[in-house]
């Protein structure tokens, strides 16, 4: 008779398994428990597997799939255990035409009173939000999440504050959302804000523990408070007048940045709290490729260059600001 594999080779196939469960699979996770006694026992006790729900919706066999399977697993879980919820969503998908039964997967994922939602960890949707999901997600997001650590979204809308008690948060990443306000940012290590609207720019002096920041964008920012352990800062957009006023980072070792105008460096240059000589890594390029404005480009990135003098790496973010350097030293 063949004998089962080690109870660690077990998990990791359950695992894989989990990862690639979809209804284009032939057989359902739920298969392990009938195999014999021993992988039942095994699967039934390993709660990553049923705690771990990464669904991809593409069409609407995907939503029927999955609102038959979540609620089943989330019976599953230990009280113990904690959620890491990825969703993907296709922008060219017919899911929205059961737009009800999509609904009822994240209700269920949220729970009673949002009862499932205080075990999140990791909360994700992949792809950009319609607004109809925007409007779903404004009800679930709208619970406390305590034990979350990473969230990422992109293209939320939402008029309501979301998500009102994040202390655990440590990622956290949103794109082209419209906000009445972020998330606490006090715990948050890994800061990723790129074309936000709506929200009070100044809130993004809270993120006192951040290591890595980037921000995207044209809409005005401040930055103005130390930042004692921030090591990487990338700014890719527009940097406007004051952005950087009381602006202090004295770890910081990294700099990105991605800018459309020459003057754009200017509040970098001149901004005390950077100390650009201490810098060991930085990246320049275009973010815009206007060549009518490339002169005044030219000049500002040189301004900024004369002041990066101990460098230990300088990486071009494209060819065309690479070749007017070189062009230009020649």
């Amino acid at each position: 008779m063949a004998q089962n594999p080690p109870f660690d080779v077990l998990c990791t196939i359950f695992e894989h398994y989990a990862e690639l469960d979809r209804p284009a699979v032939p057989q359902r996770l739920e298969t392990f428990l009938l195999v014999c006694r021993t992988w039942h026992g095994v699967a039934s006790q390993h709660a990553r597997i049923w705690s771990t729900f990464n669904l991809r919706f593409k069409a609407v066999k995907d939503v029927l799939y999955w609102a038959s399977c979540v609620p089943r697993r989330l019976v599953r879980y230990t009280a113990s255990a904690l959620l890491d919820i990825k969703l993907a969503t296709s922008p060219d998908g017919d899911v929205f035409k059961v737009s009800k039964t999509f609904e009822r997967i994240l209700l269920a994922l949220v729970g009673d009173a949002g009862v499932t939602g205080q075990r999140w960890r990791t909360f994700e949707i992949d792809g950009r939000s319609t607004l109809e999901l925007s409007h779903m997600l404004e009800k679930c997001l709208s619970f406390p999440t305590p034990n979350l650590q990473e969230f990422r979204i992109d293209g939320l809308n939402c008029r309501r504050a979301v998500l009102p008690d994040t202390s655990a948060l440590m990622t956290l990443s949103m794109r082209n959302c419209t906000l009445a306000s972020l998330p606490s940012l006090v715990n948050v290590t890994n800061l990723r804000i790129s074309t936000l609207h709506g929200f009070d720019g100044q809130v993004l002096a809270g993120a006192l523990n951040v290591r890595t920041m980037k921000i995207e964008g044209r809409e005005p920012y401040n930055l103005a408070t130390t930042y004692p352990y921030l090591q990487s800062l990338k700014l890719r957009g527009i940097i406007h007048d004051g952005s950087l006023d009381g602006f202090c980072a004295s770890a910081l070792c990294e700099l990105t940045l991605l800018v459309g105008r020459g003057r754009d460096y200017l509040p970098v240059v001149s901004c005390t709290g950077i100390q650009l000589k201490k810098l060991k890594r930085v990246k320049v390029g275009l973010y815009i490729k206007t060549s009518t404005m490339l002169p005044e480009y030219l000049t500002g990135l040189h301004r900024f260059l004369e002041e990066v003098v101990n460098l230990e790496e300088l990486i071009f973010g494209d060819r065309m600001a690479a070749s007017l350097v070189q062009t230009t030293y020649r």
